[in-house]
C-alpha cells in the first residue's frame, strides 16, 4: 500500500511547480529548522520565553525517541533505496521510519497549539505539508510521516501535559496551562 501512495502522488501531483514547493517546504523542517527558529524568537521574547524551553524540549524529545531510537532500532530503507530513482534533494543518509520532519513539527505543532490556537492551526497545516513533501520528494513511505506525526504528537502532548502539571502559565493577560 505504501508503494502504491507514492506512485499515486508521483502520478498525478508532480509537476515543475509542486517540485519547487515541496522542496522548499521540505527544507523549512532539515533539522527541525523552523521550529528551533521560532523556538529561539521565543527565548528572546519575555513573554514566551518558557514556552520556547518547552518547544526546545519537546523538539530534543521528539529527535531523541525518533532519530535515535527509532530509525536505528526499526532500520527501515526509504523508498529511494527500495525503488532507485532520481532525487530533488540530496539523499538522506539515515533510516526511514519514522519520519523525523513530521515528528518534529507534528510535536512543535501541539505546543503552538495549546499557546494559541491560530498559531497551532497554522503549524499544523505547515506540520501536514512537511510531511506531504517528505513522501512526494521519495525519502519516506506513508506509514512513515503517519507514524512520525503520531510520536510527535504523543511527545508534544505528553512534555505539555508534564509542564502544565507542574506550573500554570501565562500569555496574553490569560492563565493557561501549556
Amino acid at each position: 500500500m505504501d508503494q502504491a501512495i507514492l506512485e499515486f502522488i508521483q502520478q498525478h501531483f508532480r509537476n515543475s511547480f509542486t517540485e519547487t514547493f515541496f522542496t522548499g517546504v521540505t527544507f523549512l523542517g532539515n533539522g527541525g529548522f523552523i521550529w528551533i527558529l521560532l523556538s529561539i524568537w521565543f527565548l528572546c521574547t519575555k513573554t514566551y520565553r518558557k514556552q520556547g524551553i518547552v518547544l526546545l524540549a519537546v523538539l530534543a524529545a521528539t529527535f531523541l525517541f525518533g532519530d535515535v531510537l527509532l530509525k536505528n532500532l526499526i532500520q527501515r530503507p526509504r523508498p529511494f533505496q527500495d525503488f532507485p530513482t532520481e532525487l530533488l534533494i540530496t539523499p538522506p543518509e539515515s533510516y526511514s521510519f519514522p519520519s523525523g520532519h513530521t515528528s518534529s513539527s507534528f510535536a512543535a505543532a501541539s505546543v503552538l497549539f495549546r499557546i494559541r490556537k491560530s498559531w497551532g492551526t497554522a503549524a499544523f497545516v505547515l506540520a501536514a505539508l512537511i510531511g506531504f513533501s517528505r513522501m512526494f520528494l521519495l525519502v519516506h513511505y506513508p506509514t512513515d510521516v503517519l507514524a512520525g506525526a503520531a510520536l510527535g504528537l504523543l511527545v508534544g502532548n505528553i512534555v505539555c501535559f508534564f509542564v502544565g502539571k507542574k506550573k500554570t502559565w501565562a500569555w496574553n493577560g490569560k492563565n493557561s496551562k501549556v
